[in-house]
């Protein structure tokens, strides 16, 4: 496969699948679809439903086993994402606030859990990363990838750039501007493949990506050259 897709969850997966379509199609055409696994959680495509351990602390676990290892040598590129909404979670030396207080910005708090990152897929032994980096994407969403949806779907400018508790105000969006059309949201594949179908048109992620940095620098670090 071209992209293999290790997330802390299938949703996250359904909103990057299209951003990678929207972002290769005029490269690859439609068989770009064909050329994305899901491989941390898994995916059943006939019960649509996550197969296996989701959740954050079941991609961290992954990070450090061998099937990362492998799946890194047996795809071009292993996008790795994760919400840094957790980024206290993952370790107690780590914190969302520098010594004054202040949240830190989108690149520091990038840095920092993808720093983070590097340290358990090493494992404690320096080596995989520094020789694997160039098929290794870290997706960082800030601080989670409703923020991306919102900056999206939101019609008011104030509001696109919300990185905080993004989840809720995604409902709030959603309800307010009818986005799912009188639909319920709920937090599984199919709702979130609809939530993000818009990302199949380049111009739509191009005018989100104004809106929301962690967005932006994760297609800064997307590939030209797929090979």
């Amino acid at each position: 496969m071209i992209f293999g897709l290790a997330t802390e969850g299938i949703t996250d997966q359904a909103v990057l699948e299209n951003i990678l379509y929207g972002v290769y199609k005029s490269k690859v055409g439609d068989d770009i679809e064909d050329e994305i696994a899901f491989l941390q959680p898994a995916f059943d495509e006939t019960t649509r439903k996550q197969e296996g351990y989701g959740s954050w602390t079941g991609l961290i676990a992954y990070l450090g086993d061998s099937r990362f290892r492998e799946d890194v040598i047996n795809n071009n590129f292993v996008i790795i994402q994760i919400d840094t909404d957790v980024v206290e979670s993952l370790d107690d030396s780590l914190s969302r606030f520098d010594d004054q207080g202040n949240v830190l910005n989108t690149h520091d708090l990038i840095d920092l859990v993808q720093k983070y990152l590097i340290s358990e897929i090493d494992n404690g032994k320096e080596g995989f990363y520094s020789q694997n980096s160039s098929r290794i994407i870290f997706c960082l969403t800030v601080d989670s990838i409703e923020c991306w949806l919102i900056a999206h779907h939101h019609k008011e400018s104030k509001h696109k750039c919300r990185t905080q508790n993004c989840e809720e105000h995604l409902v709030k969006t959603i309800k307010r501007f009818d986005i799912l059309r009188n639909g319920q949201f709920i937090k599984n594949y199919d709702c979130y493949n609809t939530l993000s179908k818009d990302f199949r048109k380049i111009k739509n992620i191009q005018s989100a990506v104004l809106h929301n940095e962690s967005l932006k620098a994760f297609l800064e670090k997307l590939p030209d050259d797929l090979s």
